[in-house]
């Protein structure tokens, strides 16, 4: 299942001109493909299922790399503050979230 879930993101991330389409195109696909309800656009986050947080950046922004600044952003500025705000909302530990 993997394989093909990876297979329709790489045929589909052609057709995606911006962050909106990104998210639109990710979580369709897998969503569809694991039956799963993501929560979208709640609180900030631009995704999100039981404790997962996804955070979405435009196309291209991240170049393959954990050391772009846009990878930075997502990871050091976003989630670090929406983990946070929702444990509490939540009565959970951060450290119940899956970043």
């Amino acid at each position: 299942m993997n394989k093909t879930i990876f297979k329709q993101l790489k045929k589909d991330k052609g057709n995606w001109l911006n962050e909106t389409e990104v998210r639109q195109g990710w979580i369709k696909i897998i969503g569809d493909a694991l039956n799963i309800p993501f929560q979208m656009e709640r609180q900030r986050v631009d995704a999100s299922y039981n404790r997962v947080i996804i955070e979405f950046k435009d196309k291209g922004l991240f170049n393959g790399s954990i050391s772009s600044s846009a990878f930075k952003n997502a990871v050091f500025d976003r989630l670090k503050k929406y983990i946070p705000t929702r444990a509490k909302l939540e009565s959970l530990d951060n450290e119940d979230y899956i970043e």
